[in-house]
């Protein structure tokens, strides 16, 4: 990270100085990637005219691990182009509580004239749970505006979650907002009940549930995205309307990817999805087994329906992977799969029998007799544009042990330079498993 703070952060800097978004945005993802350490290059780029938008963009990315940036974000939040005040706000909002002391900065903007400003600082002050808003809120509250109205409850009910009288005033309010006709508007409401959820009772969730599942399917696909999102916080109350979703045709490709998502609270979903696995439609049958892998060992149920797909010559390339890759996510109880996993790991088809080494190696960690076909593939897999591919590939390998050690070269490359924190942090460990490893005698 040394290397990257000296060399790096000053040709960022001059990025985000410049006008032209095909420069700026690529150089905005890389610092918001780099989370804390990038503070230096956006605190000073926060002093610039031409940098101070952009610096606020990437700050809104990092989230509270910017909070020493509150001070001028506040500043600014006060001063400035409309559009620079509205994005500082937006930033002190995903810092969140961290950012308390910038209330009075987010007062001043929701008395001001601006809708927009008005909007993001009554957000950013139920974000913060800033309790001095509290009145100036209950006046917005009353807007002839219904949105805004209805953003105002929300963060009323955020500052005083145990006052249920606001919060189901909030509630009714956003449930009303869902059937808007502007897609804005819709998926803002979902994010606020979403927000407030944890303090609703199981009734009230089962009727927020049942409203997201409505929208997976929606025109919109910010809409769609923020209704699935939402259902997976919720977790198990989502998971009946989901099933339904299942019967229709137009959601249950949705309902299915958000299940596997829910994960272990979705397990009563198991059924649905082993009858998946002979659906006509061979994507949706890839589908369930990913979604079915989510459970792991708790999907022992599936295996047979698995190794009929694996075994299978007529069912798609797609679908065999996902099989497989189903089995070694269940682990040791796949054990009847492990003959044909073995043999699959020196077909021809390069992908197939890496995902059949990897699975293999997770249902029989102790076989030695894949670790010499294992390695290679997995270095192979770690290059793969698949990012659940490049993670498995790096787990897989610290699973190996000392028998990985000629991965070490491209899993440090990994561990520095790959675009998500979760390949990278795989990466890591695996490095110091194998690294722990080889200082102990090798397995004959």
């Amino acid at each position: 990270m040394l290397f990257r703070s000296e060399k790096l952060l000053p040709i960022f800097s001059q990025q985000i100085a410049d006008n032209d978004p095909s420069v700026v945005l690529p150089a905005l993802h890389t610092l918001a990637d780099m989370g804390k350490d990038a503070l230096p290059v956006l605190l000073e780029a926060l002093k610039k005219e031409k940098s101070r938008y952009w610096a606020s963009v990437a700050l809104a990315e990092i989230g509270p691990a910017a909070a020493p940036a509150v001070e001028p974000l506040a500043a600014l939040a006060k001063q400035g182009e409309i559009d620079e005040r509205l994005q500082a706000i937006l930033a002190l909002a995903s810092i969140g509580e961290p950012a308390k002391s910038a209330g009075p900065a987010l007062l001043e903007a929701l008395g001001s004239n601006e809708e927009m400003l008005q909007f993001a600082a009554a957000f950013a002050l139920g974000r913060l749970r800033v309790n001095e808003a509290d009145e100036p809120l209950k006046n917005t509250a009353a807007s002839k505006n219904e949105f805004l109205a209805s953003v105002a409850a929300w963060a009323r009910a955020q500052i005083n979650p145990g006052d249920k009288t606001l919060v189901a005033d909030a509630v009714t309010r956003l449930q009303k907002l869902l059937a808007s006709e502007k897609p804005s508007v819709r998926c803002s409401s979902v994010s606020g009940l979403s927000d407030l959820s944890a303090v609703l009772d199981a009734k009230s969730k089962d009727a927020i549930a049942q409203a997201f599942a409505g929208l997976i399917a929606d025109a919109d696909p910010d809409v769609a995205v923020a209704a699935g999102a939402a259902l997976v916080r919720l977790g198990a109350p989502a998971v009946a309307p989901l099933r339904e979703k299942l019967a229709d045709p137009a959601t249950r490709v949705a309902a299915m990817e958000i299940l596997g998502t829910i994960g272990g609270p979705a397990k009563g979903a198991l059924p649905d999805m082993v009858k998946a696995l002979a659906d006509p439609d061979e994507a949706y049958r890839s589908d369930a087994a990913v979604a079915i892998a989510s459970f792991g060992a708790d999907a022992a149920d599936a295996v047979p329906e698995l190794n009929t797909l694996v075994e299978s010559t007529t069912a798609a390339p797609g679908t065999r992977y996902a099989a497989a890759y189903a089995l070694g996510r269940i682990g040791p109880a796949a054990r009847p799969a492990l003959g044909k996993l073995r043999e699959l790991a020196a077909t021809d088809d390069e992908l197939l029998a890496t995902v059949a080494v990897w699975a293999a190696l997770k249902i029989d960690p102790a076989d030695s007799s894949l670790f010499a076909s294992a390695v290679p593939r997995l270095r192979k897999a770690l290059r793969s544009g698949d990012e659940i591919v490049r993670l498995e590939a790096a787990v897989a390998l610290g699973d190996i042990g000392p028998d990985a050690k000629p991965a070490l070269p491209l899993l440090e490359l990994v561990a520095e330079d790959d675009p998500l924190p979760s390949v990278r942090e795989a990466a890591e460990q695996a490095i110091a498993k194998i690294s722990v490893a080889n200082a102990t005698p090798a397995r004959p």
